[in-house]
């Protein structure tokens, strides 16, 4: 687990783990977890969420990637070409650990041989203080919170961004702390071809306040 803050065991253990997925008694995928769990002062609610994400992750991959590896594999065969198990990795990572505030960020990746890797990531930001998640909303204006973000958005945007995809691609779902940031992200090609995570920061925590934010002049 990659980590940016100095966190007490109490609150979060690394945990790792690694196997090969098999089909008909062949490795097809290699699947490799690392995420963070609950330790003995973790609220409980968080605890739960956070033991959830690998099994879900590995359910997925079990379930979906599996069988597609398996179809690679046998076409691999009929032409007589090497066979590379895909590899599927979740990543986890403290962004932000501040007062009462928790953000953990997740990637997930799925990599094929010859092919461009497909990474899924999600965030949350956590109050330790009443176990419950803080959405985007509590950390910018009152008035309006989506626009303001956007208006954010928009003014950090590279020329020739697509203004439109903007809109239609934003998620108040999507957004992490990092540091005294208060960030949203795109996924990778949401705003053109060949492009990674787009980042933007819409807001910043007060230096010694976590529990409040002021949007971005």
């Amino acid at each position: 687990m990659n980590t940016t803050q100095t966190l007490s065991p109490l609150l979060v253990v690394p945990r790792e783990y690694s196997q090969p997925l098999l089909h008909d008694g062949e490795p097809v995928v290699d699947l490799r977890l690392r995420w963070a769990e609950g330790g003995a002062d973790c609220p409980r609610r968080l605890a739960r969420l956070l033991s959830r994400v690998p099994a879900v992750w590995q359910r997925y991959w079990e379930a979906v990637t599996v069988p597609l590896a398996a179809e690679a594999l046998a076409a691999c065969r009929a032409r007589s070409r090497p066979f590379t198990p895909w590899l599927c990795t979740l990543d986890t990572r403290v962004t932000q650990h501040s007062g009462c505030l928790l953000c953990v960020q997740w990637e997930a990746v799925l990599r094929r041989d010859g092919l461009p890797a497909v990474p899924v990531r999600h965030t949350l930001v956590w109050d330790l203080s009443a176990d419950t998640p803080r959405p985007l909303s509590s950390f910018l204006s009152r008035h309006f919170p989506r626009a303001a973000a956007l208006r954010a958005v928009a003014a950090q945007a590279p020329p020739g961004t697509d203004r439109l995809a903007l809109w239609r691609r934003f998620s108040p779902r999507r957004f992490f702390l990092r540091g005294e940031e208060v960030v949203v992200f795109y996924p990778p090609d949401a705003l053109g071809p060949g492009e990674g995570f787009a980042e933007f920061p819409v807001g910043r925590l007060p230096e010694g306040r976590a529990e409040d934010a002021l949007p971005v002049p």
